[in-house]
């Protein structure tokens, strides 16, 4: 059987607890989170082909983005800026989207590229120096 004493001290622990948690589930941040979270779950059931069509100036200079090879992030954070948009889910996954497509049709050129300039007899170096790829 435990002592008063342990008793008194495994209250004043849960007081702490306690107390703890009040002060964080209180806490602006803490409450930040989950409305993020909600509009999170709002924003993820937009089809992407809807937002697509939403914003062709915004469309357009993405496209000038990849074509120029600017990085995923730093185009995300270059149209956040432009654009001012308060919803940076939906535009991260706009840009996730053309990124990934565009990389996805420039690889079958990437690679009909490299065979034809191994045809050539340009060397495995300067073929990866040219398409940006290693050796």
């Amino acid at each position: 059987m435990p002592s008063y004493e342990q008793i008194r001290e495994i209250e004043h622990q849960l007081y702490n607890v306690l107390n703890d948690f009040k002060f964080i589930t209180e806490n602006p941040d803490f409450k930040q989170i989950f409305d993020d979270a909600e509009k999170y779950d709002k924003e993820k059931n937009i089809p992407p082909t809807f937002l697509r069509a939403e914003h062709q100036k915004m469309m357009c200079r993405l496209y000038t983005y990849i074509v120029n090879r600017i990085p995923r992030n730093d185009a995300l954070k270059m149209i956040l800026d432009e654009f001012h948009c308060q919803q940076p889910i939906i535009l991260s996954r706009i840009v996730d989207e053309v990124y990934i497509t565009q990389n996805r049709k420039m690889r079958a050129n990437k690679i009909y590229a490299a065979q034809m300039m191994k045809k050539a007899g340009v060397t495995n170096k300067k073929i990866a120096a040219v398409l940006n790829l290693t050796s």
